[in-house]
């Protein structure tokens, strides 16, 4: 049997991907990162990149008992998770960076994230331009933005309402 978790990673970004939608200028392309062997947009984006996932706390189990035979098992595990979140823009990045390091604080980005993750904290941002194939410097502000979210992972149980016992002399039974 092939074990799943639940939400998966890529839920969880592409629901911070929504939040970011929905904060910055209509039409701004939000993308997942890294980006390999393709062109960045001629235009202002944004990129979220994940970085590291770090558990929280000591993994949770719950049974589902159905009293008799096969149940299940879940196993929850908090886990912290950082997003460098790159705003790339010739005037707007620092501007986005404050949108955002601003908004995700609140209970806006609460209730965008829906039930996948929870937004914890994130720094201010910084200023590091990149320089591009032809040499020019490219504005980016990078954000580094941490979220919780509580993986889980379901296992076939068995499960017993009686048990018979029968004592045994193991000297009798298995003698030396």
């Amino acid at each position: 049997m092939s074990l799943a978790v639940t939400p998966l990673m890529d839920d969880v970004i592409t629901d911070v991907g929504n939040f970011i939608v929905s904060i910055v200028p209509m039409g701004t392309p939000v993308l997942r990162g890294p980006i390999d062997r393709a062109a960045y947009p001629n235009v202002d984006f944004v990129l979220m990149t994940p970085v590291f996932r770090d558990p929280l706390r000591t993994t949770i189990v719950t049974d589902n008992d159905p009293g008799m035979g096969i149940g299940t098992a879940t196993w929850e595990q908090g886990t912290k998770v950082e997003l460098q979140v790159d705003l790339y823009g010739d005037a707007l990045g620092a501007d986005w960076c404050a949108m955002f390091s601003t908004m995700w604080k609140t209970e806006y980005a609460c209730d965008a994230l829906g039930a996948t993750c929870f937004p914890l904290y994130t720094d201010g941002g910084r200023m590091m331009p990149l320089v591009t194939g032809e040499e020019q410097y490219l504005e980016r502000w990078t954000v580094r933005t941490f979220l919780q979210y509580n993986a889980v992972v379901s296992t076939p149980q068995d499960y017993a309402d009686t048990v018979d016992i029968t004592v045994i002399s193991v000297d009798v039974a298995f003698p030396p």
